[in-house]
């Protein structure tokens, strides 16, 4: 099976985002955090991914299941050997293997390796490593005629299992593009179509349009007009920081047909995100604090300088995956490039608040939600616990999951947990 490019960097991408094959020695503490590149054991077990990017044998994903490492029998002690280890792979040093394959099946290899240096000593792996050779989903695209655009959509699988649901993704910004929620495109693999789209204005949507079109209730409309385009009767709907912020509004309208709700650092007031974001601005280093100060004040807020510094404030609270996953930059990427909807309806970014968002709260009606509510939250969150509370408390009957792990992309920064929550709610919730 030949995979593009795009497609193989997204494989390898996921495989580093969810940290498959990071783990050396499994449970063994000596060996905690080493990193090994599951890109060079599919070369140690003869397996190298060729220069036309092809994968072997029809695989269409690659995962390391299990692997061992343990010291030789000369004088090196674990945590020598693990240094080394983790200095070889991570500055592809110079090493040398010696591979036996115990075991091939189509789409499993387990093999005895040894590694070895002549200044120290060597290591010996048992490796386990999974090919999946499951289909991939199919990928619909289109567009919907709204508000004198074209709203661009995309859907991954091709119906619903007996029993499930379709989910609909709402993305955040507002009119930050969908592209960042590509982690959750693996939920089809639980039995239901999961849909994403470009709101109106920003993305493969993009329209240029006057500054007042940008209205919460134009975003409103657009979600019913997106489900009676798709044929959406019934469906969940997620919705990622703004997204869920949408998803609540369409929510208060009473819908028919709507199962369940998930928010993913989704606040239910802005006046609260803004006191909580300046709290956690508070927190960055001086020196970074003194250079958003000085850009406010002169109002160069699109200067280089100030960029890097607001990016700071990001990597600790936006998104902790660094350097950003290729899915994540490519919505950077994009709210850069057409910023219209963000700048009127939010601000210059996530902390310095001045669109028309600066006053919206629905504190008081969140009371009004009548759907079963999954809540998520990262515990590194620019949605911050006072927040998440707030929202929880507000929804009857809503659950809270916080993610240790992660900050403002739960989805991308602890994905394979994300996903198994996500599928675990969404079955209840078809089960009543």
């Amino acid at each position: 099976m030949r995979v593009e490019p795009e497609e193989l960097g997204r494989i390898k991408q996921d495989i580093a985002s969810r940290g498959v094959g990071y783990d050396v020695g499994g449970q063994d503490p000596d060996f905690a955090g080493v990193g090994m590149d599951i890109w060079h054991t599919l070369w140690i077990a003869g397996l190298e991914i060729d220069s036309d990017n092809e994968l072997p044998s029809d695989v269409s994903d690659v995962r390391m299941t299990n692997w061992r490492c343990t010291p030789g029998t000369r004088n090196a002690t674990a945590a020598q050997i693990a240094a080394r280890l983790e200095a070889a792979w991570n500055t592809h040093g110079s090493f040398k293997h010696d591979a036996h394959t115990l075991e091939v099946s189509p789409y499993e290899i387990v093999l005895d390796a040894v590694t070895w240096w002549d200044d120290l000593d060597y290591c010996t792996m048992r490796i386990e490593v999974t090919l999946d050779s499951r289909t991939l989903p199919a990928v619909t695209e289109g567009t919907i005629p709204y508000a004198g655009g074209e709203t661009w959509y995309r859907i991954v699988g091709d119906g619903e299992e007996p029993g499930k649901l379709p989910l609909l993704c709402l993305h955040g910004g507002p009119g930050a593009p969908h592209d960042y929620l590509e982690a959750l495109d693996e939920l089809a693999a639980t039995g239901r179509r999961v849909a994403f789209y470009d709101q109106i204005g920003c993305g493969r949507s993009w329209v240029e349009k006057p500054a007042d079109l940008w209205t919460v209730e134009l975003f409103v409309a657009e979600v019913q007009v997106i489900r009676d385009a798709l044929g959406l009767d019934r469906v969940h709907l997620f919705g990622s920081s703004w997204g869920g912020m949408l998803g609540m509004e369409y929510a208060l309208t009473k819908p028919a047909g709507l199962a369940g709700l998930v928010l993913s650092s989704s606040p239910a007031s802005i006046p609260l995100w803004e006191a909580e974001t300046g709290r956690l601005r508070r927190d960055l280093p001086a020196e970074t604090q003194r250079v958003l100060e000085e850009h406010e004040a002169a109002g160069t807020l699109d200067s280089p300088e100030y960029e890097a510094a607001t990016m700071e404030f990001y990597k600790r609270h936006v998104c902790r995956v660094d350097p950003f996953p290729d899915f994540v930059q490519r919505t950077f990427d994009g709210l850069a490039e057409h910023p219209d909807v963000y700048l009127t309806m939010q601000g210059p970014n996530e902390f310095v608040i001045t669109g028309t968002l600066r006053t919206w709260d629905i504190t008081d009606r969140l009371g009004e939600i009548a759907v079963p509510t999954l809540i998520t939250a990262g515990a590194h969150d620019e949605f911050t616990p006072p927040q998440a509370q707030r929202l929880s408390e507000g929804i009857p009957g809503s659950e809270l999951v916080t993610f240790e792990n992660s900050s403002h992309m739960q989805f991308v920064e602890e994905p394979e947990r994300y996903r198994d929550l996500v599928a675990a709610f969404l079955d209840r919730v078809e089960q009543g």
